[in-house]
């Protein structure tokens, strides 16, 4: 019994081996999409593929193969001719190709011209062979092609038909990114300006070597924006309270530059802008941050700028100017506005008394006193406005402006103009639209201290305020533009900035009629420029709300008007003002 059942075990185990290996032989022979062969049936022709090849830093022979899959015959010979070809996609970079080996800065070298390959019977690889120049600057991966051409024998296999084929030969950078470093001229790690001390200083910025391609350097200042009040006023922004220039071009919204491929060092100009606000010292650091073509040592620039006289958003005093009102406005005046009793006075006397009453008010309206009333007797401005035309290095001119007709204004050969009643000196406008000082230019208000700017900073809009006269006027912002202004030093001068409402106002001639055509400013300094908007900022925030500022209209009359400052349909012009000599006094 117990022989049975052992041959019972053996069959069944028998019996299952072999459903196993059938098993086994099955999965083995599918063809089903879920498990593809690995042996691929490639059709009879010529191959070439794309390769990699390592740059390494010594002088090498690499080589690479085309293929010959045979159709049957394997007796016959095979020819095919190739070529060595630089590259033609701009996207890419170009692997430098000689044909001798004693040219300097070679990738390649190879003998030029139309080669043949030839495939012996039996024969299914044949290699290209090429000397490959290797050094130890980095540099970006470089490509070349190698182009099949007039086979003989057999077919190219070509992706989507044709009679060539190419492949793109990449040589693989494996060098390291140089190392870039930053210090004040004269090693320093730490700088004290200033802010009325606007010569440039210099920074240093080297590779610890030379490079292959153009190296990026990326600097970060701190806290490019003040995002709360704890740090208002205490930390200096970029592109408002300093600038940074490569080769004298300012470095824009990015803060980058590049070393070109072979050198190792660049400067840059920081330089402060002195920006007529008497503020508390402000700091900064600059840093370096890797780039795709760039390491960056650990080394910052601690910066600090000292002002003469902090005084957190103040600005210089000056007095008040006089309306421009010369002619008084009619006034009815009637017994009940006396304050006295008038029971006891017969009818003369009361209309005497009315009389009375009513020249008083008259004489004490404001055509009646001020400079304003004198304005027969000043030569140098309308209704008792006194100004002063200044060049461009602020020195009084008697220049006229030109016109092309009776009414085209087409240069104002002045710049500035200093009221002699206030002491304040004013911006005047080109009549252009292009240019930095465009008439026409429009603004967004910008201000990103929390200690001047009420509680909303506005709207930064175009990151450069394009001064180049011949091209498109873009909408910057006023921060911007006064470091610009201050940065050129208009009239000579540093101190330009955004005016107060205030100040703005002592200009305004408030005796031009609502109806007239006229701008309410005298034309005869500030000829007719209605600054491209008819409404022009001011630093005021609105105190009821501070997403708006205070402007003030100069056509048909003058009036004042908060604009929202980040709506940029709500365009504004600028005026800048510049009190830096009565703050000097």
């Amino acid at each position: 019994m117990s022989s049975v059942a052992e041959r019972i075990t053996v069959r069944e185990n028998v019996l299952i081996y072999l459903l196993i290996s059938f098993i086994l032989m099955w999965l083995g022979g599918c063809s089903c999409s879920e498990r593809p062969s690995e042996n691929v049936n490639l059709s009879p022709g010529l191959r070439i593929a794309d390769i990699q090849i390592d740059e390494g830093d010594e002088t090498k022979e690499v080589t690479f193969s085309v293929s010959l899959k045979r159709d049957g015959d394997n007796s016959t010979t095979v020819t095919v001719d190739y070529e060595i070809l630089p590259n033609s996609n701009d996207t890419l970079q170009s692997a430098k190709l000689v044909t001798s080996d004693d040219e300097s800065g070679a990738d390649i070298v190879f003998s030029g011209g139309v080669e043949t390959l030839i495939f012996e019977p039996f024969e299914e690889s044949v290699a290209i062979k090429l000397m490959l120049a290797g050094d130890t600057i980095f540099e970006h991966d470089e490509v070349f092609f190698v182009k099949l051409f007039n086979a003989s024998g057999a077919n190219i296999i070509v992706d989507g038909g044709g009679d060539e084929a190419f492949a793109q030969v990449t040589i693989v950078n494996d060098d390291p990114k140089p190392k870039a470093s930053i210090e004040i001229d004269g090693g320093l790690g730490s700088l004290e300006l200033n802010e009325q001390d606007t010569s440039e200083k210099l920074l240093s910025v080297s590779l610890n070597t030379i490079s292959g391609v153009d190296s990026q350097i990326i600097l970060r200042p701190s806290n490019e924006l003040l995002e709360t009040s704890l740090t208002a006023g205490t930390i200096a922004a970029y592109r408002i309270d300093y600038l940074l220039s490569n080769n004298s071009k300012l470095l824009s919204s990015n803060i980058s530059f590049f070393i070109p491929a072979g050198e190792t060092e660049a400067q840059i100009a920081l330089s402060v802008v002195d920006d007529g606000i008497q503020e508390q010292s402000e700091t900064f650091e600059i840093r370096l941050v890797p780039s795709d073509s760039v390491d960056v040592a650990d080394d910052k620039i601690n910066v600090s700028i000292i002002d003469n006289e902090p005084a957190v958003g103040s600005v210089a005093f000056s007095k008040l100017n006089d309306t421009g009102v010369v002619e008084g406005v009619g006034i009815i005046a009637k017994s009940s506005d006396l304050n006295f009793d008038t029971s006891s006075l017969n009818q003369s006397q009361l209309q005497n008394a009315v009389d009375d009453f009513q020249h008083t008010l008259i004489l004490q309206m404001d055509a009646n006193f001020g400079r304003d009333k004198l304005s027969n007797d000043v030569s140098n401005g309308f209704a008792g406005f006194d100004f002063t035309k200044l060049d461009s290095n602020g020195l009084p001119t008697t220049a006229v402006p030109q016109y092309d007709t009776e009414t085209r204004l087409t240069q104002v050969p002045w710049d500035c103009v200093k009221d002699n009643v206030t002491g304040l000196i004013w911006e005047v406008k080109i009549p252009s639209n292009r240019g930095l000082r465009s008439a026409t230019r429009h603004f967004h208000w910008y201000d990103p201290n929390f200690s001047t700017n009420g509680g909303e900073p506005g709207e930064v809009g175009d990151y450069q305020c394009n001064d180049d006269i011949n091209s498109e006027i873009k909408i910057c912002n006023t921060a911007y533009y006064v470091a610009d202004i201050n940065t050129k030093k208009l009239c000579g001068m540093t101190g330009w900035r955004l005016p107060t409402i205030e100040e703005l106002r002592s200009i305004a001639n408030y005796g031009v009629e609502n109806d007239s055509n006229l701008p309410a400013y005298d034309t005869n300094y500030f000829p007719g420029d209605l600054i491209g908007s008819s409404f022009i900022w001011t630093s005021t925030t609105d105190s009821t709300n501070p997403e708006k500022a205070l402007t003030i209209r100069f056509g048909l009359g003058v009036s004042e008007e908060p604009r929202n400052k980040k709506d940029q349909t709500a365009n504004s012009g600028i005026r800048l003002v510049n009190s830096s000599q009565l703050i000097s006094q």
